[in-house]
This record gives C-alpha cells, structure tokens and sequence, in this order.
C-alpha cells in the first residue's frame, strides 16, 4: 500500500484566514484492483478526472468519503455499471480515467475544504453540501501544488488495452458436455 502519510491536509490560521494545504495522492488509473491495492480506507475529498485526447485532464467527478471511507467510494465511483455513474460511463468505459485523494479526518475540516475546493472547481453547487461554518474565519483559502502527477497505464496515443483480465473465453457447461460428446464420438470411431 502506498504511503498515505504524504496525502493529508494541513492547516494552519493567520489574522482568522483558515489556510488549507492540499497533499494530493498522484493520479493513478481508474481500476478497482488498483483501488484495492493503493487507497486507504480512511475518509477524505477524492476526484475523478478524464485524460482528454489521453492527454489534457479533465474533471468529470468530485466528491468527499466519510463513512466506508476513500476505498469503498472510489471503487463504486469508478464502477460503469453502477446506476450513478450513467452520466460518465462512456468516460469509465474508455480506459483514459484516473483518480486522485486526499485523505481528512477532520469532519469539521472536510466541511470547510469541500465547497470552497468545489467553488474553485466550478463544479454545480447542487452537487456539493452548503457552505461550512465560515463565521469564525473571515477567509478559507485552499493551496495545492501547481503540477498534477499522473501515473499512466499507456503513453497518449497508445490503443487501448481490454479491460477484461483475461482472454480465454470459460466455457459454460454445455460446451463442456458438447466437447465430451464430440471426443468420446472420436473416441468410438477410432477403436472401430
């Protein structure tokens, strides 16, 4: 699993500007084995973006995890056949979606970081809860590093590769029972 130190936030107050500092995971492709493997199941601000032309990234989904965590979030986020997902799958269907998080324990801090990071996005305010509690700070500012880190599964203009595991076709049971038939038929034409 990787380091998920390196992902929290950070926070810090000056003259009652509440500063959060964004330490983002790199961008790593859409899968959920690869979600299995590498996302902590603790909560945290997770997004989904599409690689426009395998190249420009793009913001199709953004949204925070609490209960069940980052883990469990991600995986059904990115699963096409979930009924939530309607309005992106042909972006998860074409291999070229890859998330980021960052991980928050702070309830308090998520309801703070959420919209202001949503008004930053320009992502539709009907998707994202009400503003935090603002009334103690006069600001709430949200720093992030300048260069997203993207971890590709294929160079831009490389085919895409199948998403199944594997390529034999499994034989369902009638086929089995045919292919039985047939060698025992073999079987008896060669003894006589």
């Amino acid at each position: 699993m990787m380091d998920a130190k390196r992902h929290w936030i950070k926070k810090r107050l000056h003259n009652s500007v509440l500063y959060y500092e964004l330490q983002w995971s790199s961008m790593e492709a859409a899968d959920k084995h690869r979600i299995n493997q590498s996302v902590p199941s603790l909560p945290g601000i997770w997004e989904l973006y599409w690689l426009e032309q395998s190249r420009k990234p793009r913001l199709i989904k953004m949204g925070k995890a609490w209960y069940g965590g980052l883990r469990n979030e991600l995986r059904i986020e990115t699963d096409p056949g979930e009924s939530r997902n309607a309005s992106i799958r042909k972006f998860l269907l074409s291999g070229d979606v890859y998330y980021r998080y960052c991980i928050c324990e702070s309830f308090t801090d998520m309801e703070h970081i959420y919209p202001t990071l949503a008004s930053i996005r320009n992502w539709p305010r009907e998707e994202c809860s009400d503003e935090g509690e603002t009334s103690t700070f006069s600001e709430i500012r949200i720093l992030e590093p300048d260069e997203m880190v993207i971890n590709r599964i294929r160079r831009p203009g490389e085919p895409q590769v199948s998403s199944s595991t594997s390529h034999n076709k499994v034989p369902n049971m009638f086929d089995v029972i045919r292919e039985e038939k047939k060698i025992q038929a073999e079987q008896d034409k060669s003894e006589t």
